[in-house]
């Protein structure tokens, strides 16, 4: 018997014929077929949650709605266990038609437990989406697991992804959400200020090299975050970055980020040193003592995880400029081979958290910033992003970002602190990181941080 098919299925590529067709395999599947080629919001239902959405500025862009299949982890290994557990949800699946392959997406917190206002986002959680829009250059794919080849299996197949094709031919998409910058609170520069000092403090006793220190700017969301709106919202955002969005029980992190952690690609591994900052049109500051120490930090402690881990190892002699909308970094991309059936999941677990993020010596460094900033990172400085069931995947620091809840939200930023950094200085600049995550929500910020 062959499955009733959503109107128009017909005239969609024949993709209703790869739902009659006879399955391969035991199951459970994994079926894509041909979609337009939109914008990935417009695949996503108003009610869609848990979702995941990825748009890198190399490789496919994902959007995911729906669990099919969920890894989450704690503690501190929790990076090695969830690389053999998505190898293990990945691996028995079977494919119908031709298009990408399944993927888990997610990510993991700066911290290996979750705290506060994170815990619905857990420590790590990487999903395998119940159905997926996919876009990769000019084609275009509509993804969905299932475990039900029976003819009334077929046919809700069949109806999911009719829908899904309805909403992108429609294009239609909310709006994003109404936020509003809260006040800081009245400490907060102060605590930015005591938090710099005492990193200082500890660099002239020879404890510590580099404290990045983060700040959290309050925000308010006017209802539900419907996560279409929000989509289109960091689509629209000046290219450059990678987007990321992660809903689950109400809880939105999202943001855009400019670096990368680290991808791998079969044998091939790649990784990005970003550090030292400067505003576009104001790059002669990248020259500063400053700013080449904090970045040469960075470049080093990544050279030392990677050497006993790969074949080879490529770090260029002298960074680049990395010019994004609104700030200019120095970058330094590294290059290494490993051998086969290494994971990406594992080769994030010897770099996290770089210097970049969390400083060096690493356990000086977060002893200081735990003292000196508000409260936990969650997700912020962590990880997101992709990984398949042979190990391969992309994951980007956690970088420019923000978090809503019912409850309220932040946005996240933050600079590193050497030996020469001033207050004010390193306070202007988180401002100027936190410019592209606020105007994607429709926000200007006060040259004061407030409202």
């Amino acid at each position: 018997m062959r499955p009733a098919a959503h109107p128009g299925a017909a005239a969609a590529g024949g993709w209703a014929d790869v739902l009659a067709a006879p399955w391969p395999g035991p199951g459970p599947w994994w079926i894509t077929v041909p979609a337009p080629v939109t914008s990935g919001a417009a695949a996503l239902p108003d009610d869609a949650e848990p979702v995941v959405a990825l748009a890198p500025p190399e490789g496919p862009a994902w959007v995911g709605w729906g669990e099919a299949r969920r890894v989450q982890a704690r503690g501190p290994g929790r990076l090695s266990e969830a690389a053999e557990a998505v190898q293990a949800s990945l691996t028995d699946l079977t494919a119908v038609g031709t298009g990408p392959a399944p993927v888990m997406l997610g990510g993991f917190g700066f911290e290996d437990e979750p705290a506060g206002g994170w815990a619905p986002l857990d420590a790590l959680t990487f999903v395998l989406p119940r159905l997926a829009y996919v876009v990769e250059g000019s084609r275009a794919w509509l993804c969905m697991f299932t475990t039900d080849a029976s003819p009334e299996g077929r046919e809700a197949a069949a109806l999911a992804l009719g829908a899904a094709r309805a909403r992108l031919e429609a294009g239609r998409i909310p709006a994003g959400p109404a936020v509003s910058l809260c006040p800081e609170p009245a400490d907060a520069r102060p605590r930015w200020a005591a938090g710099i000092a005492a990193a200082q403090a500890a660099m002239a006793a020879g404890r510590v090299d580099k404290v990045v220190l983060s700040r959290r700017i309050p925000l308010r969301a006017a209802g539900p975050v419907r996560p279409a709106g929000l989509w289109q919202a960091l689509l629209a955002a000046p290219a450059g970055a990678t987007r990321f969005m992660f809903q689950r029980a109400g809880h939105t992190f999202f943001g855009l980020t400019p670096e990368r952690l680290v991808s791998k690609a079969g044998c091939e591994v790649r990784t990005d040193a970003l550090a030292g900052s400067a505003a576009v049109g104001d790059e002669l500051r990248l020259t500063d003592a400053k700013e080449r120490e904090e970045h040469d930090l960075v470049v080093r402690y990544i050279a030392a995880r990677l050497t006993p881990r790969v074949e080879a190892l490529d770090v260029p002699a002298a960074p680049q400029h990395r010019r994004l909308s609104y700030v200019t970094h120095l970058w330094t991309p590294i290059r290494a081979r490993v051998a086969p059936g290494a994971s990406v999941l594992r080769l994030a677990e010897a770099l996290h958290p770089t210097p970049a993020v969390g400083g060096t010596p690493l356990e000086t460094a977060q002893a200081i910033l735990r003292e000196a900033e508000a409260g936990p990172r969650g997700w912020y400085a962590g990880g997101v992003g992709w990984v398949d069931g042979a190990g391969d995947g992309a994951l980007f620091v956690a970088l420019r970002s923000a978090l809503l809840t019912p409850e309220g939200g932040a946005a996240f930023v933050g600079a590193g602190i050497v030996r020469g950094s001033d207050p004010e200085r390193e306070w202007a600049e988180t401002q100027l990181k936190a410019t592209a995550v606020l105007r994607a929500l429709g926000l200007e910020q006060a040259p004061d941080g407030g409202a």
